[in-house]
């Protein structure tokens, strides 16, 4: 367990810019109830940056 304790801090470190730039971009962009769409295009872009595949499921809220 240390070792991927270790190895884990590691990456976190070496990725700490990365991470903080994604979440402040985050943070800053708004995210009002019923209308998220913008975030959601962040974080769809920064997955797919990372070579995963995502799909966007739009809820139409007025329907539920």
């Amino acid at each position: 367990m240390a070792d991927f304790q270790r190895k884990l801090t590691s990456a976190l470190e070496a990725s700490q810019e990365d991470l903080v730039n994604f979440i402040r971009t985050l943070v800053q962009c708004p995210s009002l109830a019923n209308d998220e769409g913008p975030v959601q295009d962040i974080i769809q872009d920064k997955l797919k940056s990372l070579g995963l595949d995502t799909e966007k499921i739009i809820v139409k809220f007025e329907k539920l």
